[in-house]
């Protein structure tokens, strides 16, 4: 795609205010290098910048590759812009046996996993207890960056509303393709989320979660009316703009100024919504429900409209500001609180959380790995999208590339980063501190020279691998804007190391926490896309989880959307799941003692010789 941008403009502001979409997994402050752009012709680009010389060889450079976000032109420029295809993202949701039709006289419920990255939805028909129909999509808030502390910032510079309402938008567009408007009424929504999410959605304020002592306003735990959560209908056929003065954040700061902040974290009954419920009835919106525009009426329920039925969202309970009711809706999911043994629980990416189960005690600890593990902030990141790498194998002077889709590879992923980081230790092209050897220091393992065999069915190119000096470059131009590098950079490496010391040195600490040896764990559950395509055995050689426990380890799927799936079926799933987050005990990693030299030391590979 290519297009004209005006002199003075941020490239990446403009080609957002285009709807255009291009990935900015940092929020567009330059440090993830996935906003990938081509300048074809320009009067007035700046010269390189030092991150765009470490993103980029010098050959692209001179091709005209730029990070958009970096780039402020002082002339018009014309840009070419690949083609991300992100509505193409690998989304776990679980597919049921056959896609049914809602039948008349039964039932219905919808689960949700409302996830950083993505958004799963299950339809459930809750008189014969199973999923009928599940769709996803991406969670669109990544405009503002892939992870939670980005999110967190650009709500407390002025982007909550926007934020509340991208979400809000994308879940009612993918629920109107789950249910008929005559289906509607009275159906229940599950909603399982990480503890910021659950604020985004409800347009609470973050700061609580942003800094020292870490206070939530909400944990979830409410039962709200679709209209208090959403505003418009799910069935309605237009667009309806929120209403500007009665939400969710004004009322939570005016909870907070009238002293209603005590016990924030804990019991469910003093949360912000149940407050600012309560002031909605003293009649503090009264004046705002009167100021609407011209011509515009407040969102009307469906219990508005006559039916006495407004559908109920719940929201799960979470545990902490860091382990979320994702967590807790997956141990839930897994039954972990009823097992007899030693288990361990494992959601990895951006923040990785970790519950250690000891028959039935539970205790937990959250890591900020950072997004190498999805592959942000890396040379040649990306998601879980065609063409990114998810497997790769050296063998003698082959190189063996599993990608996405089998295409052309676009990139790393973050199953992918693992393998290629496994595949350079066995071949001893990067030893145990994560030095790469000489011939790839200058500029990395680069996929594209290297000559390699695509396996599965769809492209192959190949040739010998002579590291450092390969020119071949396996894909012809087609006429697209292309990659000519794939590259794993030092740095790359580097990122890679500090996210896997972190939830190395997270488990450490479960462990001495009980007193237990890794040989004394009986299962290691994986949870998520990334759990579901992990290599247990790669994971382990370099150093991500316990040798011991590679055997042990088995992918659990979606367990979030899995636990509200079960809470919509089974009529005790609000207290059992309240239980479960009350009885958690949280390990501070920041606070335990023996836990920054751990992480050092899992910062380095295992040492194979």
């Amino acid at each position: 795609m290519q297009l004209v941008c005006p002199a003075g403009e941020n490239l990446l502001q403009y080609i957002r205010k285009k709807n255009i979409r291009i990935p900015a997994l940092c929020a567009g402050n330059g440090s993830c290098g996935s906003c990938r752009i081509r300048i074809a012709a320009s009067a007035g680009v700046s010269v390189p910048s030092k991150r765009e010389r470490e993103v980029f060889s010098r050959e692209e450079l001179k091709q005209g590759w730029r990070l958009a976000c970096l780039q402020r032109p002082a002339g018009p420029v014309r840009i070419e812009i690949p083609d991300y295809r992100e509505e193409d993202f690998e989304i776990l949701a679980g597919r049921p046996d056959t896609e049914e039709k809602p039948q008349p006289g039964h039932r219905y419920g919808i689960a949700l996993d409302l996830g950083t990255t993505t958004l799963a939805l299950a339809l459930t028909d809750l008189t014969e207890g199973r999923v009928i129909r599940t769709v996803s999509g991406l969670n669109r808030q990544r405009l503002y960056g892939a992870d939670v502390i980005s999110r967190i910032q650009a709500a407390e510079s002025g982007n909550l509303h926007r934020l509340s309402e991208l979400v809000k938008e994308d879940i009612r567009t993918l629920i109107r393709q789950l249910l008929p408007p005559s289906a509607w009424a009275g159906t229940e929504v599950t909603i399982a989320a990480n503890t910021a999410m659950i604020h985004l959605l409800l347009g609470l304020s973050c700061g609580g979660l942003g800094s020292y002592p870490f206070r939530p306003l909400t944990l979830g735990g409410e039962e709200l009316p679709w209209s208090a959560v959403f505003g418009d209908r799910p069935d309605s056929a237009e667009k309806t703009e929120p209403f500007e003065k009665t939400n969710y954040t004004e009322k939570a700061e005016g909870a907070e100024k009238a002293g209603c902040t005590e016990k924030a974290e804990g019991a469910e009954k003093t949360n912000y919504i149940e407050n600012a419920e309560r002031i909605e009835k003293t009649g503090r919106t009264e004046k705002a429900e009167q100021s609407g525009k011209a011509g515009r009426d407040r969102p009307q329920s469906i219990a508005a409209e006559g039916d006495g039925r407004d559908s109920k969202v719940r929201i799960l309970r979470g545990i902490s500001s860091f382990i979320g009711a994702d967590i807790t809706a997956g141990i839930y999911a897994l039954d972990l609180d009823l097992l007899k043994g030693n288990t361990l629980f494992l959601d990895l990416g951006t923040n990785g959380e970790m519950v250690l189960v000891r028959d039935g005690r539970i205790s937990c600890a959250s890591a900020a790995a950072g997004p190498a593990l999805e592959g942000g902030n890396l040379s040649c990141g990306t998601g879980s999208v065609p063409g990114a790498v998810c497997g790769l194998e050296i063998r003698g002077s082959s190189v063996l590339v599993q990608t996405i889709g089998g295409k052309a590879p676009a990139g790393f992923c973050g199953s992918g980063v693992i393998e290629t980081a496994a595949a350079l230790l066995e071949a001893g092209l990067m030893d145990h501190t994560g030095r790469l050897c000489e011939d790839l220091r200058g500029h990395g393992f680069d996929l594209l020279k290297t000559g390699y065999i695509l396996q599965g069915d769809a492209l192959q190119g190949k040739g010998s691998f002579n590291p450092g000096r390969g020119e071949k470059t396996p894909f012809p131009a087609t006429g697209k804007v292309q990659r000519i590098s794939v590259c794993m950079t030092q740095e790359d490496i580097r990122q890679l190391q500090l996210a896997k010391a972190a939830i190395r040195a997270g488990i450490e600490i479960l462990l001495r926490g009980e007193g237990l040896a890794c040989g004394r764990i009986d299962r290691v559950f994986l949870a998520g896309a990334f759990g579901t395509f992990l290599n247990p055995r790669k994971a382990a050689a370099i150093g991500l989880i316990p040798e011991e426990l590679a055997g042990k380890a088995e992918p659990a799927g979606n367990t979030s959307l899995a636990g509200a799936v079960k809470s919509l079926c089974e009529p005790d799933s609000t207290e059992r799941i309240r239980r479960i987050a009350e009885q958690a005990k949280e390990r501070i990693l920041a606070n335990e003692s023996g836990f920054e030299e751990l992480f050092i030391r899992y910062m380095d590979f295992p040492d194979r010789q």
